[in-house]
């Protein structure tokens, strides 16, 4: 979610672009204390029972704008910013594939979804891939 703040509003954009302020009112409200002409880049985080719970982010999301509000509510958001692409005084940042200087590497061919993963509809067996304890193993190690 992009948290943009005008002279006079904070606007909230999803991923796709749309805006989506209504529904995150909780983000908002304090974003209006940023200074005008700052942007920042993060995402809807909603916390449950000493957990995120993205269930919550996605319901509320998705639902009608009365609904969003008792979930707010009930549930209220936080926001976790992870760039800011502008902020005031500063020149905006636009991101380039390379730097200056920098060339690009290797072309390199896309790498599979999965070892062992052999193009749709393909479902490798689940029978002897399981260890004593019922892992894959792909887990953290056992301490």
């Amino acid at each position: 979610m992009i948290l943009r703040r005008t002279e006079d509003a904070v606007v909230c954009y999803s991923r796709t672009g749309r805006t989506v302020t209504s529904h995150w009112m909780d983000l908002a409200v304090p974003a209006t204390a940023l200074p005008p002409g700052t942007v920042l880049e993060g995402e809807a985080v909603i916390w449950n029972a000493g957990a995120i719970d993205f269930g919550a982010v996605q319901a509320r999301a998705a639902s009608s704008l009365d609904r969003a509000r008792a979930l707010a509510a009930r549930l209220p958001a936080a926001y976790a910013a992870f760039d800011v692409p502008a902020r005031p005084g500063r020149p905006p940042v636009h991101r380039a594939p390379h730097g200056p200087g920098r060339r690009p590497g290797p072309r390199r061919p896309p790498a599979a979804t999965c070892p062992g993963h052999r193009g749709p509809g393909h479902r490798p067996p689940l029978s002897g891939s399981l260890s004593h304890d019922g892992s894959t193993g792909t887990g953290p190690p056992r301490l």
